[in-house]
């Protein structure tokens, strides 16, 4: 196997910390809680750990970016407590960038982020050997209260210079912006102590206008939020007071969760609902309704339950017509398709739900519309995409359930 990073097998693997071990000593290890995105709602026990990475480049390149940036970041401990409203931000772009760079790298391949892997590994050489970029990416800070606003203001290792604790938490996810596409590129929000650090990274699909539509959009949507310029070694950060409540790239569970233990089991079974005759004809959708508000309240939940719902029809054993032929069982499949879109992320494909739900919709509209299945197509994956944004969820569970879709209605209706 070779090195995530120099690409090379001459070097033994080693055991790469997604956070690095300087910083996990610089914390109280017994108040910290940890957990990865494709182990939902569990809690590791253990440190977080890759092992893709050769013992040189873990020992001596991702080393040295690491010891940057702790006693870069742990310097601002005592200069900020609840009372500073700003201060003055010095870095070196090279440095802090690159060890940026490799914190979601890192991230995105413990959590088998595919569309976030594939981005970031072109940056690999960058990383470890500054050189020069395929791609472009953007990189903004923001100095941030910790407190909700009306709560008691905590006291925080980092407020504190001579504290043996210097890091009070240390936080990686994947973000998404509101009414801004976002599909072409990765936006990672990282979180240390007060500060709250933004990569986005683009890919090639991504337009100059693209990119200035996203950068405009954060500083406009993150008032307190600052680019980090490469031509520059210094920038002033006002304190954010309404982080938590108001940034598109946060959200108050994000800040209940730094200390909050998850604790579900994940269960493989598929989750089957019986639809009666009598729900069909009166359009009763109370069960899906149901399904659907309960399994999309978080992320964790929505990766939890993708491709694991099922229907079933009960009454119409006796008719000698398919279920897509019945026009009550039409009105219904179209009424739930404008309702309830999101049942598609839900929904076993494979199974036998789909073909009679994708009949239904082709018949109902056929002499209606031009195209039945393209707007079928349409009317699923708008929202589809709107859920998955809003919930920062990796753009290759969107291209799974896309590819399966897709083969599904290419069986079913191409012959």
């Amino acid at each position: 196997m070779k090195c995530a990073y120099c690409n090379e097998d001459e070097y033994k693997l080693t055991r790469e910390h997604v956070i690095p071990d300087c910083f996990l000593k610089g914390m109280n290890r017994k108040a910290t809680t940890a957990w990865l995105d494709k182990a939902p709602k569990r809690v590791i026990k253990g440190d977080i750990v890759i092992k893709d990475v050769c013992e040189k480049c873990n020992n001596e390149d991702l080393s040295t970016l690491d010891n940057y940036a702790y006693k870069f970041l742990t310097s601002y401990n005592g200069k900020i407590n609840h009372n500073i409203k700003k201060i003055f931000f010095k870095y070196n772009f090279n440095m802090l960038s690159r060890w940026l760079l490799k914190i979601v790298y890192n991230s995105a391949r413990t959590n088998n982020s595919k569309y976030d892997c594939g981005l970031y590994s072109n940056y690999a050489k960058y990383i470890i050997k500054n050189e020069d970029c395929p791609l472009d990416f953007s990189l903004f800070v923001q100095y941030i209260d910790l407190s909700i606003q009306n709560s008691d203001k905590q006291e925080y290792y980092h407020f504190d210079s001579q504290n043996m604790y210097k890091i009070d938490h240390f936080r990686i996810g994947p973000s998404r912006l509101r009414d801004v596409s976002t599909y072409h590129c990765s936006i990672r929000t990282v979180i240390i102590n007060s500060f709250v650090f933004f990569i986005v990274v683009y890919d090639t699909r991504c337009t100059n206008e693209d990119k200035k539509s996203i950068e405009q959009y954060i500083i406009k949507h993150n008032s307190c939020a600052v680019k980090i310029q490469k031509s520059s070694k210094k920038i002033k950060l006002n304190k954010d007071k309404t982080f938590w409540q108001n940034s598109l790239l946060s959200n108050l569970y994000l800040h209940d969760n730094f200390l909050e233990e998850r604790k579900a089991e994940y269960n493989e079974e598929l989750l089957i609902i019986t639809l009666s005759k009598e729900e069909i004809e009166t359009q009763d959708y109370t069960q899906i309704n149901h399904f659907i508000v309960s399994k999309a309240e978080s992320k964790d939940d929505i990766i939890e339950y993708l491709q694991r719902f099922e229907i079933c029809v009960d009454g119409y054993n006796k008719d000698p017509r398919e279920l897509y032929e019945i026009p009550e069982f039409q009105v219904y499949v179209c009424e739930l398709i404008d309702d309830f879109p999101e049942i598609i992320w839900f929904l076993n494909l494979k199974a036998g739900f789909f073909p009679a739900l994708a009949a239904s919709y082709f018949n109902y509209y056929r002499k209606t519309v031009d195209n039945p299945l393209a707007e079928f197509m349409l009317k699923c994956f708008g929202p589809l995409n709107l859920m998955t944004n809003q919930f920062a969820i990796d753009n290759s569970y969107n291209s799974q359930v896309t590819d399966i879709f897709t083969n599904r209605l290419q069986e079913l209706f191409v012959k």
